[in-house]
């Protein structure tokens, strides 16, 4: 008959215990790296939160009045009238002066 010695149980059932804990979510790395993601999700949330409050202020004040939404359309799109030229201010990397 198979018999444990009793001093290889504790052995043994911490050996099930460690490999349970590394194979499951209880994982500490997994843990570790999960509120990592946590947090970094939370910070997108929180600047995405801002953009909408952003972009819904922008939009509002574009649909107020007719020389808003023209404004608009000339600054962020470069559009222009059939006979008027569009000058590009630049930087030193090449991107548009506001």
């Amino acid at each position: 008959m198979f018999r444990v010695w009793p001093p290889k149980l504790p052995v043994i059932a911490i050996t099930i215990w460690v490999v349970l804990i590394t194979i499951s979510d209880y994982n500490p790395l997994k843990k570790i790296q999960m509120s990592r993601e946590l947090s970094e999700l939370e910070a997108q949330k929180a600047f995405m939160e801002k953009e909408i409050v952003r972009v819904r202020q922008e939009r509002k004040e574009i649909t107020q009045s007719e020389g808003s939404l023209e404004t608009f359309a000339r600054e962020k799109y470069m559009m222009k009238k059939e006979n008027e030229e569009v000058f590009v201010l630049v930087d030193e990397q090449g991107n548009p002066v506001e």
